[in-house]
């Protein structure tokens, strides 16, 4: 019996400044191509090299398997609400996403399932709504078409592996309005010196001298390890926090992708109030735009629960807890245009505003 072993899920981007707008069938490596097609260019008018500054997606499941066996595919990323994310601002990073576990052996074929419509902002700040192609996927119904990709993908037994999906934006086209996207597998010596960033939440299951093992969503195990520049908060209060066994945390630092470390610049623990009459929150993260008088305006790079927009207006009053990613006091008065948000609070549905109950500022 083939053992199981641990698979790495980044997501990635390439933006190149230039390109020639074709979509070609026949081992190109983009969404819908079929390996026994002749080759076929499509022109289009309309580019994304540089014609977007956002490009908001939503990601609900990627799983990996082999051509014609449907038994073979294995589920490695699932995240039901969806993760909305701007895949325009991984240009120069990979985004670690978690770890899946597969049997040891060879994959040659990917599915990704996105929402079915994708925001896109131009750099005068407009924005648009458009429908992806389910022409060349497979709608799932729920608003979420799955695309298939080819891959080339050995796990190894007892080995760990990294799988990343990247999002070839110069190979977007636009064809009778609906997006077609591309997508491939880059293996680790085509990402260069892009920073592996790493967001990861999970439960504390062991404690060490400068470290700690979270344990993930699909029971997975990742070490996390600390130093003196680490930041330690609570959520809730904002004050510096002390880690311990059955906590709740969110990691945000840099991964080793050899050894599956990730080296904590924060760790938050989550101590939010909860209870059957407490709302439910969104967390929204991105670049301070505009600020006013009570309320600043986010422009989006990711945001939970499949929520998708590019920009959202924050407000705050005097219940919003502050604090900064490396020292526990903040306000108001500490936010810039440029600066880097992470906001967490309640979304009306019908205004569109973020009723902020967390507010942190990256240093």
């Amino acid at each position: 019996m083939a053992m199981s072993q641990s698979l790495r899920v980044w997501f990635t981007v390439l933006v190149i400044a230039s390109v020639a707008l074709t979509v070609g069938c026949g081992g190109s490596g983009t969404v819908g191509t079929a390996p026994d097609s002749g080759r076929v260019s499509v022109y289009v008018t309309d580019g994304f090299g540089d014609q977007y500054t956002q490009v908001m997606v939503t990601v609900y499941r990627i799983a990996v398997g082999r051509q014609g066996d449907e038994s073979s595919f294995q589920v490695v990323f699932d995240e039901p609400a969806g993760l909305t994310m701007d895949v325009r601002a991984l240009a120069n990073l990979s985004q670690f996403l978690g770890i899946g576990t597969v049997p040891a052996g060879t994959y040659n074929r990917a599915r990704l399932v996105l929402g079915d419509h994708v925001q896109l902002t131009t750099p005068s700040g407009s924005s648009q709504t458009v429908s992806l192609d389910a022409g060349v996927g497979t709608s799932l119904g729920n608003g979420q078409i799955q695309f298939e990709f080819p891959i080339q993908l050995s796990v190894q037994s007892m080995g760990n592996t990294n799988l990343v999906v990247d999002f070839d934006l110069p190979s977007f086209s636009m064809v009778n309005g609906l997006l077609r996207p591309a997508l491939r597998h880059l293996h680790d010596d085509q990402l260069g010196n892009r920073q592996r960033y790493a967001e990861v939440k999970g439960t504390i299951a062991e404690l060490g001298q400068n470290q700690f093992t979270i344990r993930l969503r699909n029971d997975n195990l990742v070490t996390v390890l600390t130093s003196d520049q680490t930041a330690i908060v609570n959520e809730y209060s904002g004050t510096p926090g002390t880690l311990a066994v059955g906590q709740k945390v969110e990691v945000k630092g840099t991964i080793d992708a050899n050894t599956l470390q990730v080296n904590a610049l924060r760790v938050k623990i989550e101590d939010t109030q909860s209870g059957s009459d407490q709302p439910s929150l969104i967390e929204a993260k991105g670049w301070v735009k505009e600020i006013g008088d009570g309320q600043f305006v986010l422009q989006v790079r990711r945001m939970s629960h499949g929520q998708m927009a590019s920009t959202v207006t924050v407000t705050y009053d005097q219940q919003t807890v502050w604090y900064r990613e490396h020292h526990s006091s903040a306000g108001p008065g500490d936010l810039q245009v440029g600066s880097r948000i992470e906001v967490k609070g309640v979304l009306d549905s019908t205004t569109g505003v973020l009723s902020a109950r967390y507010i942190e500022i990256d240093d």
